[in-house]
């Protein structure tokens, strides 16, 4: 008897293996604010935030993908509902965090991310906040596709490294488009960083990150480099065709007040564009959107080999052990 209750256990545990999945929660459905919802998630869950205006501070402290439905012009978090606007709309104290398709507005920080890695923030509108994102000892964060304009500073970077930020609009922020305080080795690139009324970029106390491919346009000023030593180039050749011609080569910087020549057509500017005691060594002569990167050869598509369902595996793994077990206590009659 005792067998067959120890086999009984075994199938069910075997059958619950992959069983269990992450909850997928909508608001205002499920829950009727955003902290709600996070409060009463578990770590891998997922937030679907419906169409609306949610007045709301959020604490983020654990695992999760916040995402509105339909996009950022659709959905809109104001941390106005705090005091005075001194709250942050979105604060993250957790890794491996996704935010992403709101429109955030109303707050001192937009998203504040707080000790905080492997996050994800993309396709957001982050507006009239004091700061627009800003990272604070947190590294490998990826900050993407986002429009972050009209805050005081646009991103800020805190003794925060080896972080990623590229294809976001940066613009019309009161004070710097990007700034970096002791922060070092983060990748800075395809950022449109324009109209920003003190500095496009403004690194200090800040070394060995890699900027290139950005374009730096109408800033009051475009750059300073304080007590920085920076790469402003990418660190290997990029193929590319400018004016329907193939080029390999470095590439800058677009920097609209590069007065340089370009001598042999290749798109990149014969001398440097100073930046205080470092350089940027290639520059661009137009956007860098016109650096396109050659069309790829087609490769051939491989014939798809069809998934075997996870729950057939189960099901031929509890049949072998059960044959197994069948065997087993015959052998054990005779």
């Amino acid at each position: 008897m005792r067998g067959h209750l120890l086999f009984a256990a075994l199938l069910i545990a075997i059958s619950s293996i992959g069983c269990a999945q992450a909850a997928t929660i909508y608001v205002p459905d499920n829950y009727t604010k955003i902290q709600w919802a996070v409060d009463n998630a578990s770590a891998g869950d997922t937030i679907i935030v419906r169409d609306g205006n949610y007045y709301e501070n959020v604490v983020v402290d654990k695992q999760l993908t916040i995402k509105s439905e339909n996009g950022s012009e659709n959905c809109i978090v104001n941390g106005s509902g705090g005091a005075l606007g001194k709250e942050n709309v979105f604060r993250l104290e957790a890794d491996g965090i996704r935010i992403e398709g709101f429109t955030i507005t109303g707050g001192f920080t937009g998203i504040h991310i707080w000790y905080s890695n492997n996050n994800s923030i993309s396709n957001n509108s982050v507006s009239n906040n004091y700061y627009g994102i800003y990272l604070y000892k947190s590294n490998n964060n990826s900050i993407s596709n986002n429009i972050i304009s009209s805050n005081g500073d646009g991103i800020g970077l805190g003794d925060s490294n080896e972080n990623s930020i590229s294809k976001n609009n940066i613009s019309l922020n009161n004070r710097h488009g990007i700034f970096l305080s002791g922060s070092n080795n983060n990748s800075i690139s395809k950022n449109n960083i324009s109209s920003n009324n003190w500095y496009g970029i403004y690194p200090s106390c800040s070394n060995n990150n890699i900027i290139y491919l950005n374009n730096f346009i109408k800033n009051t000023k475009n750059t300073c480099s304080f007590y920085s030593i920076n790469i402003w180039n990418s660190t290997e050749k990029i193929t590319y065709t400018y004016k329907g011609s193939t080029f390999t080569n470095y590439t800058g910087n677009y920097w609209d007040n590069y007065n340089g020549s370009d001598a042999n057509g290749d798109g990149i500017g014969d001398t440097p564009y100073s930046i205080d005691s470092d350089k940027d060594y290639y520059p661009l002569m137009e956007r860098f959107e016109n650096y396109s990167a050659p069309a790829p050869t087609p490769t051939p598509t491989p014939t798809p080999i069809p998934e075997f369902p996870a729950y057939l595996l189960l099901i031929a793994a509890s049949s072998m052990i059960a044959l197994a077990f069948m065997i087993s206590m015959r052998r054990g009659k005779k």
